[in-house]
């Protein structure tokens, strides 16, 4: 970006002209090259677009009583962020989720309002320091049948807060087992998040995380 005095020979101009963006910022005038915004690619991506273009459509098939249902849990049932805080969903977006989680977990997708509360979090997760690898590790916590949905963000600088908006998905691991190997690690620092996805609902317990030095 690179500021200008009379941009386009006037004294101020706004606009796009042959790639070419003129605007003005806080009474400083600027010219910069048009780019377009980033679609991502990758191959979870792109399934996760197909399956909701496949849900959103789906929602239009279900009775009004239906719809009804999923609104009504909407307003009962906040959803939580992976700061582990409350969030406000519509009824469609609980339908949405819900049946893409289950998907992801490998089960059949339009699911039923749930009837039961969400699955409780795994407890003592840790991911362990390794060469080119982290093993990860939780106490399953029982109940329904479930998976472990494990996101990870690394190399990063130590000491920074990592966000689960930069991770990437890592492994649908076997909730029973207690464990799964991330490999292929380069040297750094790496977050872990983990969270259990009920195969019968889609509900999902809260985040837990864990950091781990790989050389």
């Amino acid at each position: 970006m690179a500021k200008c005095m009379n941009p386009a020979m006037s004294t101020e101009t706004r606009g796009r002209v042959a790639g070419i963006v003129y605007n003005t910022w806080r009474g400083t005038r600027y010219i910069k090259s048009q780019t377009s915004p980033a679609q991502p690619r990758t191959k979870l991506q792109l399934q996760m677009r197909a399956w909701t273009t496949i849900l959103v459509r789906a929602w239009q098939g279900l009775t009004d009583a239906q719809r009804t249902s999923w609104n009504d849990y909407a307003v009962a049932h906040p959803d939580v962020d992976w700061t582990n805080s409350p969030k406000r969903l519509t009824g469609m977006n609980w339908w949405t989720r819900n049946n893409i989680r289950a998907w992801l977990a490998g089960q059949q997708g339009y699911v039923s309002v749930p009837t039961v509360p969400a699955p409780d979090a795994v407890a003592s997760f840790a991911a362990a320091n390794g060469a080119g690898e982290s093993v990860v590790t939780w106490v399953d916590p029982g109940g329904d049948p479930g998976h472990l949905d494990i996101w990870m963000l690394g190399p990063h600088s130590a000491g920074v807060l990592a966000k689960i908006q930069r991770a990437k998905h890592k492994a649908m691991a076997n909730r029973a087992t207690e464990t799964e190997t991330i490999t292929g690690l380069i040297a750094g620092t790496y977050t872990f998040w983990a969270r259990v996805i009920d195969d019968n609902t889609g509900l999902v317990s809260t985040w837990v995380s864990d950091t781990a030095t790989v050389t």
